[in-house]
């Protein structure tokens, strides 16, 4: 049998809470902010940090049998089995900001492995860090943060870990407090209400009874004045569009290439049976704004993220429009669309490349 690093026989082992004692083997990653993954393949532990940049670490405290009983005590805490049958064991500790993954060693070849995502109630993100850093000039950063003032829909894309739902979280301080915001997750990232303790939010997580359809329909009862939704995975995508179209506007991530395949994207993932030309005609109709966040290695391999795309959706006269602004990381025109410069206006905005230096944040 496999024992814990205590000795104790995993089937013996006892359920409780993630205590001190027991993540001590891993609490110096935990408390590094810089660390943002903490992964152990089944014979080895890598980290991975802000940068992106991904090293293996030699810890003679981060054992095979520490790590198999840290499993079996998280997997037991939250009621569930982790053997050859249910060989991948998700959940979350919102207390401690993380995202547990298992995979058992029936899949994974080298042998039980764990990844831990921490997640962070604070803004990884300033205003000065991202122009300073070359994410985004001054000039591409005030146009989005004025789309969102304005309440433009906004679609962020990109591929996994490009970090859409950090720019996400950073676009939405901009959010007015006295809008409410209603976020939906599978798993709690966005901690909108502690990002704004001033702001008004209801906060929704799915779960196996509670999926995002359900969650979406609810939305729709709560009044909400934008909806934050962190990644568009699925068919619940139809429910999100025929949202839009009661005017709620928010911000969403999705996977994409770039920014005018989102509306392919979110078509590809629409239920079988879905009158996908209403669907494209209403993805026009209601979301203003597509964003690709991309990520380059550099030379001391660390990878370096920034805005590569920004483009407007239209429908107009009939047709559907995509109206290009930012490719490959420049600007190819500074003419906004009508109905952008409209929704600006509404809310006295005048020129859509300016913020107040008291509004960067």
């Amino acid at each position: 049998p496999l024992y814990s690093w205590k000795g104790e026989k995993l089937e013996e082992f006892q359920t409780g809470i993630l205590t001190p004692e027991r993540l001590k083997p891993l609490q110096k990653y935990l408390d590094d902010e810089a660390v943002t993954n903490i992964d152990y393949n089944g014979t080895e532990l890598w980290i991975k940090d802000t940068s992106n940049r991904c090293y293996r670490v030699n810890d003679e405290d981060v054992t095979y049998e520490y790590i198999n009983s840290l499993i079996a005590h998280i997997a037991n805490s939250k009621g569930k089995r982790f053997n050859f049958e249910e060989n991948v064991l998700e959940t979350e500790n919102e207390e401690l900001h993380i995202r547990v993954t298992a995979v058992h060693d029936s899949i994974a070849l080298n042998g039980n492995s764990l990844m831990i995502r921490k997640t962070t109630t604070k803004s990884r993100f300033t205003y000065d860090m991202l122009v300073k850093s070359g994410y985004a000039d001054m000039q591409t950063l005030n146009l989005l943060i004025n789309c969102i003032k304005s309440g433009c829909n906004v679609m962020i894309a990109g591929v996994p870990e490009a970090g859409k739902s950090e720019f996400g979280k950073y676009l939405s301080l901009y959010i007015p407090d006295n809008e409410v915001v209603v976020t939906i997750e599978d798993s709690a990232e966005w901690f909108y209400k502690k990002l704004k303790p001033d702001a008004a939010c209801m906060a929704l997580k799915t779960n196996d009874v509670f999926d995002y359809t359900q969650a979406i329909k609810l939305c729709m009862r709560l009044n909400p004045g934008r909806i934050l939704f962190t990644e568009v995975r699925g068919s619940e995508v139809s429910d999100l569009v025929s949202l839009w179209t009661t005017g709620v506007p928010g911000i969403s991530t999705i996977h994409a290439g770039n920014y005018r395949s989102i509306p392919d994207r979110i078509l590809n993932l629409m239920p079988k049976d879905a009158n996908l030309m209403q669907f494209e005609n209403n993805i026009f109709e209601n979301l203003d704004v597509g964003v690709v966040i991309r990520k380059r290695k550099m030379p001391d391999g660390t990878a370096e993220r920034f805005i590569d795309e920004i483009g407007f959706f239209e429908r107009s006269c009939g047709y559907n429009v995509c109206h290009d602004y930012l490719i490959k990381g420049n600007a190819v025109t500074d003419k906004i669309p009508d109905s952008i410069i409209e929704k600006m206006k509404s809310v006295n905005i005048t020129n859509p490349f300016h913020l107040d230096r008291r509004e960067k944040r």
